[in-house]
């Protein structure tokens, strides 16, 4: 994708993506571990993490987080947070999410940030490097679109678990 294709897609999706209307946005970044080793009776093997690894972790942590928001909700009617969410990393960084969730008022708000904490690092490819800002604003769409870190600002939304208007 050339520059200019890839500066229309993130004109559009910033313009798409209006978080003002959100009742409670909250930007998070998620930092995967780069590789984690697997033991056998053959001895071990080093495993890096792919993209589609990555997806499916994310994936994880929000099924895990919204049944503790939303319980039995969850698994028996769907109801879940809204989230857009972007992976980023290359050769030399780890491979990132930058969330937004939109955090339901009066569902655990208070305890929100040890949730998200205690939750990814329980997944699989969770690794310690978590940032969690409440209010965020339109600049945390910019900062999660910028072209910095990624080949395509298109490609690298998670549309597999994007949740928006739920």
């Amino acid at each position: 994708m050339d520059k200019i294709d890839n500066f229309k897609h993130q004109s559009a999706l910033r313009e798409w993506i209006d978080i003002s209307k959100w009742k409670n946005p909250c930007f998070v970044t998620l930092t995967m571990k780069k590789g984690r080793t697997y033991y056998n009776s053959y001895g071990s093997t080093r495993k890096k993490i792919s993209k589609y690894e990555a997806s499916s972790n994310f994936r994880h942590f929000l099924n895990i987080l919204n049944k503790r928001i939303f319980g039995n909700a969850f698994t028996r009617y769907g109801k879940c947070m809204t989230v857009f969410a972007v992976l980023e990393g290359t050769k030399t960084k780890h491979l990132h999410y930058h969330a937004i969730i939109d955090v339901p008022l009066g569902k655990g708000i208070n305890h929100f940030e040890q949730m998200v904490r205690e939750t990814w690092l329980s997944t699989e490819w969770g690794d310690k490097q978590i940032d969690v800002k409440f209010n965020a604003n339109q600049g945390a769409v910019d900062y999660m679109t910028k072209t910095r870190d990624k080949d395509s600002v298109a490609d690298s939304i998670d549309w597999s678990n994007a949740a928006l208007g739920n």
